[in-house]
């Protein structure tokens, strides 16, 4: 099965511990939320995108 997420903030995993991304971007659960869903429907098999916005203003792709 092909999933979309559609978010307005989408958690960088790798920037969890950066105080100032903390700082710039407010977290609550939904991001969290989201990853964890679209990694662990990743993981069962279906082919997951994401929808957000861009940290820094320009189109980025991560897989």
């Amino acid at each position: 099965m092909r999933i979309g997420y559609f978010i307005t903030h989408f958690p960088y995993k790798n920037r969890f511990d950066d105080v100032n991304y903390s700082k710039q971007y407010v977290h609550a659960g939904t991001e969290e939320v989201a990853y964890n869903l679209a990694i662990n429907m990743a993981k069962r098999g279906h082919e997951v995108d994401i929808f957000t916005t861009s940290i820094n203003s320009k189109d980025a792709v991560e897989t």
